[in-house]
């Protein structure tokens, strides 16, 4: 019994960290043309510095730091979310992704299709009462969901913290 446990602990593991994968892709994704744009933008204000006063002034050297980090933003989030995928890693992390994502949706579906179905053959007011329980169910699942996220990074905070210690 201890070796299913032990199994469904690792399943578990793996299933978050594909997710983490997965959500690092999406954002990178989202960051990138941010920080394209934010470089292109940074290096005409770079060029135009450089033409119109030289270097008399501070401003010069904020714009090239800025330059600098848009460019390294620009490469990390395009290495993560253009070039992870095209590896074993991200294209089943996507995949493990856009599967739990598929049963969530089916399982909210199949709630909805049942309160539907359910409030056919009950009174108005029985019928906003179940779907304000639903509703109410759903909210508090997020908030546990949440606060358990919450304290297995504490977790790994204080393992982390103790390690450190020891050391």
């Amino acid at each position: 019994m201890a070796g299913n446990s032990d199994n469904g602990e690792a399943a578990a593991w793996i299933i978050g960290i594909c997710m983490a994968i997965a959500a690092a892709i999406y954002i990178s994704r989202f960051l990138f043309p941010i920080f394209a744009v934010a470089t292109v933008v940074t290096f005409i204000a770079l060029i135009f510095l450089l033409f119109s006063q030289g270097h008399e002034d501070d401003s010069f050297g904020y714009v090239g730091i800025a330059f600098i980090v848009c460019l390294v933003c620009t490469g990390i989030t395009y290495g993560i979310g253009y070039g992870v995928p095209k590896t074993v890693v991200g294209q089943v992390s996507l995949e493990v992704n856009g599967a739990v994502v598929q049963t969530q949706q089916a399982f909210d579906d199949a709630i909805d299709q049942t309160i539907e179905e359910s409030c056919k053959t009950l009174t108005p007011e029985s019928c906003q009462s179940l779907q304000s329980s639903v509703s109410m169910f759903r909210t508090t699942q997020d908030v546990l969901d949440m606060a358990e996220g919450f304290r297995k990074t504490a977790t790994v905070v204080k393992k982390i913290d103790d390690v450190s210690k020891t050391s």
